[in-house]
């Protein structure tokens, strides 16, 4: 999984690439690797760094519902990453 980060503090910006091996059905060994960037990831983008910190705030909300959380991410066209119960195989709901 590949994501982007930003300090609030300042104009930092971060990419980070998690690495999970799963076996037999659970995590067995989980790596992180960061890397700084030199320009905002964000630029060019549909969604804003305001809308993916509303977003991980919705997250912590017990009003919220998963649906309501997956709704405002599609509508701002930020990338989440789902495992279907169906088949076990993580996707990304890029709608």
């Amino acid at each position: 999984m590949h994501h982007h980060y930003k300090l609030k503090s300042t104009d930092a910006f971060f990419s980070v690439t998690q690495k999970v091996t799963i076996k037999d059905g659970k995590i067995f060994h989980h790596q992180e690797e960061y890397d700084d960037l030199d320009h905002d990831p964000s630029e060019g983008q549909s969604w804003t760094w305001q809308d993916v910190r509303w977003l991980h705030e919705m997250v912590t909300a017990t009003e919220v519902t998963f649906e309501e959380w997956q709704t405002f991410a599609n509508q701002k066209g930020i990338p989440t990453l789902t495992n279907s119960s169906t088949d076990n195989k993580w996707r990304w709901n890029l709608s």
